[in-house]
């Protein structure tokens, strides 16, 4: 059974290789699997350490292959040229962030939820921090008229039921090829951010469950940007967040939504500004402009889908 690795990368040349050596230790054939590597533009060696990794294993997996974007067009574009890219005899796709560390059975665990869950459309790993402590892996979206601008995510999978998973934590999640062709893959309007909390919940409209593998442990290595890199990341995190619930929420939602977020924007720059160690003047002054730019590029996004 062909498993596909499908990994967006950008300037991770020492993540993506602790990834790669960890595939090496997995229980399972490597001939049945294939390695999917875009590239997005780095400037660092990114792109050099893969290529030299794939030259000393190419006769040890069914398939490697890496693409070399010729500029960062988002994770989203990248997964789907990922997912272009796959065999046509792959059966599961396995989408990694390019910081995480797989352990020997983390795949095993993952195909065997599959096995005894008929229904799954979408199984998240147990992800681990670099210290080894539990992370976030599903995400609740509030329906209810009060609560309809919210998400949550939390840890202890076991004590929800189904229907209460809308997402999941997109360090590590495995899909089978078949309802990632039914959904259409990953949505594009999003750059970073909010991506893996939408494919997995079309994929539960659409009438599968979402798990998570307890036993299937990653690591996951995530390093917090300061200033500049941190406002940056701030824009598409905004800009994320509003084009979901844009996607989502009826339009009458939508406009009081709007308003909220206007009336609570100072307080979330400053709560992201003093995140992000940037909580200055000119920090506040370029995360207002970001916050701006992020809501105005939802607007347009939105009117996108509203018009088809």
């Amino acid at each position: 059974m062909i498993v596909s690795l499908i990994i967006p990368a950008y300037n991770c040349e020492e993540d993506i290789v602790r990834l790669l050596n960890s595939v090496l230790t997995l229980q399972y054939n490597l001939c049945e699997i294939e390695i999917i590597i875009v590239d997005n533009a780095s400037i660092d060696k990114t792109a050099e350490v893969v290529e030299a990794f794939f030259l000393r294993y190419s006769q040890s997996f069914y398939r490697l292959k890496l693409f070399r974007n010729a500029e960062n067009s988002g994770a989203p574009k990248a997964l789907n040229k990922a997912l272009s890219l796959c065999s046509l005899e792959s059966e599961y796709l396995w989408k990694l962030d390019a910081d995480t560390e797989l352990t020997p059975q983390s795949l095993t665990f993952l195909l065997k939820t599959f096995k005894e869950n008929p229904g799954t459309g979408a199984v998240v790993s147990n992800i681990l921090d670099s210290r080894g402590r539990e992370t976030p892996v599903y995400t609740m979206i509030y329906k209810s008229f009060r609560k309809w601008t919210k998400t949550t995510e939390g840890f202890h999978y076991s004590l929800l039921s189904d229907d209460m998973i809308d997402g999941l934590n997109g360090a590590s999640n495995l899909f089978p090829s078949a309802i990632i062709k039914k959904v259409g893959g990953f949505d594009e309007k999003y750059f970073l951010y909010y991506d893996d909390t939408d494919i997995c919940y079309r994929i539960k409209l659409s009438g599968h469950t979402l798990r998570c593998a307890e036993k299937s442990l990653v690591f996951h290595y995530t390093k917090n940007s300061t200033g500049e890199a941190a406002l940056k990341g701030m824009y598409y995190s905004f800009r994320s967040q509003f084009y979901f619930f844009f996607k989502y929420h009826s339009t009458l939602n939508n406009s009081i939504f709007i308003i909220v977020q206007c009336i609570i924007a100072p307080w979330r720059i400053m709560k992201s500004c003093l995140y992000y160690n940037c909580l200055t003047p000119k920090g506040l002054i370029k995360g207002t402009r970001y916050w701006c730019k992020s809501f105005f590029d939802c607007i347009r996004l939105y009117r996108g889908v509203l018009n088809g």
